[in-house]
């Protein structure tokens, strides 16, 4: 299978194409401008600006791909509120210039299309039927290149696969999740080199974390499985709080995390996915997501990055 894989450069990019690749695919992997990530020999390096038309119309052409991967995207919650122009161009116009491009196709293209369970807002459990409610421009931007798919699918100009992924982490190699401001590296920098972690209150607020190789075989198995139009959440069904995380990291590690308390903010305190849709249809099952294989493994990932 001929694979081409957008946004190749960042944590499950890299990781999915090293594996898409020992399995035998065919891998175009697409970067930004600038970038030139660690990739396995045979891999084809393609740097492009996903906002460009042209330029993706080009590649897409060149490597006539048999599917795509779509993981293209600006990604910070906090970081979208000030910048949703920014957002909207690479999370929603790269997702339409990418149909265009996929659009002069003999027959209809795959595109596995990475979103969010931040589409649902604040909701407890929700499945792939709950009403959502994106609450800041990632939410709105990931949930609109949704719509863009399913409207191309069902127009027949490709075929559609949308993962809404939980919070992906662990490390695969020296392939480790750069984002400092996610919790799990956060409490890792800690346990480095003694910075405090900021904490909101006691800790207590549950989410949904998957290994990033968990992650990367959804979206094989979604490859494996195409349809005109599928939607699945991708978790591991299990929670951890951020005090969790803490008490796991130090026996992970043997060292203490220290601990910065912060004013509790308004936040709902449980969100995990309901990802039986997924376990049922794609006969996906995560076998890396415990929460000690994930802290682990990230430890390791982001160690030997370092040392490497």
């Amino acid at each position: 299978m001929r694979v081409l894989i957008t946004g190749a450069g960042g944590f499950l990019g890299r990781t999915l194409a090293a594996k898409l690749h020992q399995q035998g695919s065919k891998v175009t992997a697409v970067v930004r401008l600038g970038r030139d990530p660690e990739l396995p020999v045979g891999i084809k390096l393609r740097a492009v600006d996903v906002r460009d038309r042209n330029a993706l119309t080009a590649v897409v052409r060149e490597q006539s791909p048999d599917a795509v991967v779509h993981l293209a995207a600006l990604k910070s919650i906090r970081d979208s509120h000030g910048n949703e122009d920014d957002y909207r161009a690479t999370n929603v116009d790269s997702t339409t210039n990418l149909i265009d491009a996929l659009s002069t196709a003999t027959s209809p293209v795959h595109v596995v299309h990475a979103s969010t369970v931040s589409v649902y807002g604040p909701q407890q459990q929700p499945n792939e039927d709950a009403p959502t409610d994106p609450r800041n421009p990632y939410a709105r931007t990931k949930l609109d290149a949704e719509t863009a798919l399913e409207t191309a699918a069902t127009e027949g100009r490709c075929h559609a696969t949308v993962l809404r992924f939980a919070n992906i982490a662990g490390g695969f190699g020296t392939v480790h999740d750069p984002n400092t401001s996610a919790i799990i590296p956060r409490v890792l920098i800690s346990a480095r080199n003694g910075e405090a972690v900021p904490v909101n209150g006691a800790g207590d607020s549950v989410r949904d974390y998957i290994h990033v190789q968990d992650a990367a075989d959804a979206v094989m198995a979604a490859l494996a499985t195409p349809r005109t139009f599928g939607r699945f959440n991708v978790g591991s069904g299990q929670g951890a709080s951020v005090s969790d995380i803490i008490t796991t990291a130090e026996k992970v590690t043997r060292r203490p995390i220290a601990i910065e308390r912060k004013p509790a903010v308004d936040e709902v305190k449980h969100i995990v996915p309901d990802t039986t849709r997924i376990r049922q249809e794609l006969d996906w099952q995560p076998q890396h997501s415990a929460l000690a294989d994930i802290i682990t493994d990230a430890w390791h990932a982001s160690g030997a990055a370092q040392a490497f």
